[in-house]
């Protein structure tokens, strides 16, 4: 029976509360059950259980912190069953904000448990074998096997480094057959194409699949067998054999040098040799980019996305989907190399952990005009030889290349296989793919014969009908041409227009690069008032503020190898590529006034920030003059400037140590202030806030302002005296030089709140009762107003 069908039509959902006893499942079904404790920011979480077919059987999330939750379900037994624990901010459960933790059981024992991880953990239980990678059957060469359904996972270690044949290519299949080969299993993320694969075909031979696949001996590889949804019912037939080693060139010094080669043929050539005039050249695919161009939407919620570069904003985004195919027609393979540390062609995706290699393609927009409107990159997570013209396939994810003959795609319908348009008018654009388009060498120093063909361009009209995108190809496409007159060169314009100039964007002491004084003097500019020049403008806002030294930071920080991303995101997108913003507008920083001490003349400011970590801020204070800056809170170290007049102040965790979150406010900066200009202050105006992922955030004022009367008529308090001070409750008030004088006395709290109001005649004999007995303990202003005079005095209550 078909189980992808079955499961609908029997699978019992049984949903559980905290504290609720659930009935047991009917024979011939297992129960699997989730117990959650929650963590300190329940509205990040979220679970879920899917069948092996992907099929969502059961799904919730925590409301309550360090709460206990509980949610099963009845599945037949030997069901697999995938449990998904997932975290929006990136810090899992456990350990940094709250012990949450999880336990999965099945019939009521105990079989797997955590909560320490990133943005999602994924576990499966109940799994027969074969049916998923870390549960998989041994395969071996010259063996043939009958796979079941479509997706039984296989695992082989092979005992020599060579090329292997792996193949669905029988009569006897008749559904549409796939191969999958992995490099790993641990953390594997895989779907019903090519994510996170080594190798992958689809369709070689027909419907049926086969790879020529270059395997490291020891190196343990997880093939899976399966197809489309027409495979699920069927057995399908596959072998692998051993093609025996790679001969060739195996001189690293030759320029015909073979990576993948572990027998010499004596082919190597020197440098300098008549022959040594091959090369690989890349071709984008200008046909494909041409038929494949269309518009879709896509949910910018995943932080992952905008990470890679993949969005330029949040929420729901607007994007044209083509696909990327590119050849290498040349005579030499193009080599890129094994992903691992130190080779800067690829980066660790944080979010998947998986390499990423950053230069596979750019995509540009451009208007009618020729200005370029959006960048986007492909950071391709694999470059392998998906299909040959005339080559034999070898490269994979293992050790990245593109064979001579051969060719890698990206279909239009994998992520980030699109230019974000979100916000673009209606009108006409040329869509520019390119392909080393810094036109470097290989890793084997081999440069490509030509680099004319390594972009393409397809134009079309954008239209909007009903809120709904539509692209109409233009068949009269003018190539773009740089400044200095060259077609799809790569000249570009410095920022005070000279073109191939090397005035930098964010160079403000204008050495020829970006450092960490140009940071400290964009901190000084933003609170001084500096206008915005096209030199200093990063964040293309048109004005200075915390976002554009934020820019410049990271920039530096990206260079030196020590920038880091506190939610865990990929961070791949271009850090020293201007200008460039981005706001979240899923994250939110309030600022507002704690308390006010106006005998040691300061204010605290209180954050509120429940949803990310504050990375820096940037704001304007009015009604005083600033003395200094502190920081309370001893776990937040950032440079604070501050303009004394202006009450400007900008505040930047340089050291990306940002301020974690908080769901309660709390008092963060202390403002010192050398006198008092108004009888209101407030926080006026934020102009910035930033997240650990220097992402602009919705930014907001609370409990803004807070009032002190009399500021212009404060007199020195020996001419009232109140006694005892700091008081149990009850003052006596005494003067002579006032005696008898008709007085208005107001009590408020130190923010500003009027507490007490009343009108007594002063008398220095007996002296004037005032009673606090019934207020909190605290500091507080008496102000006290004659017909001549106002008098203004702290005091204590304290019990």
């Amino acid at each position: 029976m078909n189980l992808k069908n079955f499961l609908p039509l029997f699978i019992m959902f049984f949903f559980l509360s905290t504290g609720i006893v659930k009935s047991q499942c009917p024979p011939g079904f297992s129960q699997i059950k989730l117990e959650l404790l929650s963590d300190n920011f329940p509205q990040e979480t979220n679970w879920y259980m899917y069948d092996i077919a992907g099929n969502l059987l059961a799904s919730g999330a925590p409301t309550a912190q360090a709460t206990l939750y509980s949610d099963s379900i009845c599945v037949p037994i030997g069901a697999c069953t995938l449990v998904e624990i997932t975290d929006a901010y990136g810090d899992g459960i456990c350990c940094g904000y709250g012990n949450g933790h999880f336990t999965i059981y099945v019939d009521g024992v105990e079989v797997d448990s955590g909560g320490y991880f990133g943005r999602e953990d994924q576990r499966y239980v109940n799994c027969p074998p074969g049916s998923i990678c870390s549960n998989s059957f041994p395969a071996y060469t010259d063996t043939i096997y009958s796979a079941i359904g479509n997706s039984t996972w296989y695992s082989f270690t092979p005992d020599t480094t060579g090329s292997y044949e792996i193949s669905t290519c029988f009569p006897s299949n008749t559904c549409n057959t796939r191969i999958w080969v992995y490099d790993h299993c641990l953390n594997l993320q895989w779907d019903s194409l090519i994510y996170g694969t080594t190798y992958f075909n689809d369709s070689a031979c027909g419907q049926q699949a086969f790879i020529a696949a270059g395997m490291f001996v020891g190196q343990t590889y997880y093939i899976r067998i399966g197809g489309d949804s027409s495979c699920v019912d069927s057995t399908i037939t596959w072998q692998m054999i051993f093609g025996g080693q790679v001969v060739g060139c195996t001189d690293p010094t030759a320029c015909n040098y073979d990576p993948l080669a572990t027998i010499d043929n004596g082919s190597c050539l020197a440098p300098g040799d008549p022959g040594c005039n091959h090369g690989p050249d890349l071709v984008v695919n200008e046909n494909i980019l041409r038929n494949s161009l269309s518009v879709s939407y896509v949910n910018g919620n995943d932080a992952c996305l905008i990470g890679e570069g993949c969005l330029s904003g949040y929420g729901q985004r607007e994007v044209i989907n083509f696909s990327t195919h590119i050849s290498n027609n040349g005579d030499l393979d193009y080599y890129i190399g094994i992903p691992q540390p130190g080779n800067p062609q690829f980066v660790l995706d944080q979010c998947h952990g998986h390499w990423h290699y950053v230069g596979y393609a750019k995509y540009e927009l451009y208007d009618s005009l020729q200005n370029k409107m959006q960048s986007g990159f492909k950071n391709g997570f694999c470059v392998l030889d998906l299909g040959c013209f005339t080559g034999t396939a070898k490269f994979g994810c293992g050790n990245m290349g593109i064979t001579a003959g051969c060719f890698d795609e990206y279909g239009a319908g994998l992520a980030c296989q699109w230019i974000d348009i979100t916000g673009i008018p209606d009108g006409h654009y040329s869509l520019v793919v390119k392909v080393n388009w810094d036109h470097s060498p290989d890793k084997a120093g081999r440069v490509e014969q030509s680099y004319d063909n390594n972009t393409g361009i397809v134009c079309f009209n954008l239209s909007h009908s009903g809120g709904v995108g539509m692209v109409t190809l233009d068949p009269i496409c003018t190539p773009i041409i740089d400044c200095a007159g060259d077609t799809f060169g790569l000249a570009t314009k410095d920022c005070i227009g000279n073109c191939n100039g090397s005035r930098l964007k964010g160079d403000l002491d204008v050495d020829a690069d970006l450092d960490s004084l140009d940071m400290i003097q964009y901190m000084n500019d933003i609170v001084n008032g500096i206008a915005s020049t096209p030199c200093s403008d990063l964040s293309g806002d048109g004005l200075l503020t915390v976002t554009d030294a934020a820019r410049v930071n990271g920039c530096v920080r990206d260079s030196a190898g020590t920038h880091s991303h506190g939610s865990g995101t990929q961070v791949t997108h271009p850090h020293c590529e201007f200008p460039y913003n981005l706001i979240n507008i899923n994250d939110t920083i309030q600022l507002g006034i704690e308390a006010i001490n106006t005998g040691l003349k300061y204010i605290d400011l209180k954050i509120l920030n429940p949803n990310c970590s504050l990375l820096g801020i940037d704001f304007t204070m009015s009604g005083l003059i600033i003395d200094s800056v502190n920081v309370l809170q001893v776990a937040y170290t950032p440079l604070i400037t501050f303009n004394a007049l202006s009450g400007r102040v900008a505040v930047l965790a340089a050291d990306e140590n940002s301020y974690g979150k908080q769901q309660i406010p709390i008092a963060l900066l202390r403002v010192y202030y050398n006198s008092l200009t108004s009888n209101t202050i407030c926080v006026q105006s934020i102009q910035s806030a930033l997240n650990q992922d220097y992402e602009e955030t919705v930014k907001s004022i609370f409990d803004g302002c807070v009032s002190i009367t009399g500021v212009g008529h404060v007199y020195n308090s020996t001419m009232i005296t109140a006694q005892p001070n700091p008081t149990s409750g009850i003052i006596i008030l005494k003067t002579e030089i006032l005696n008898a004088q008709q007085a208005e006395i107001e009590i408020y709290d130190a923010m500003g709140k009027l507490m007490l109001s009343s009108t007594d005649q002063l008398n220095n004999g007996n002296g004037t009762l005032i009673d606090l007995s019934k207020f909190r303990n605290g500091v507080y202003l008496m102000q006290i107003r004659t017909k001549e005079i106002t008098v203004t005095q702290r005091v204590v209550l304290t019990r």
